[in-house]
């Protein structure tokens, strides 16, 4: 078996599905958990 690593830019359009993905499933796991953080963003 051979494994490949790639060096991206995490705005690389390829990335953007995987990316949004971790984003939904951690809003859907914790919510807004860290409201105070929402000032910074």
């Amino acid at each position: 078996m051979s494994e490949a690593f790639r060096d991206i830019s995490p705005e690389a359009p390829e990335l953007q599905p995987i990316i949004s993905g971790l984003f939904a499933e951690y809003a859907a796991r914790y919510g807004d958990y860290f409201p105070a953080m929402r000032k910074w963003s």
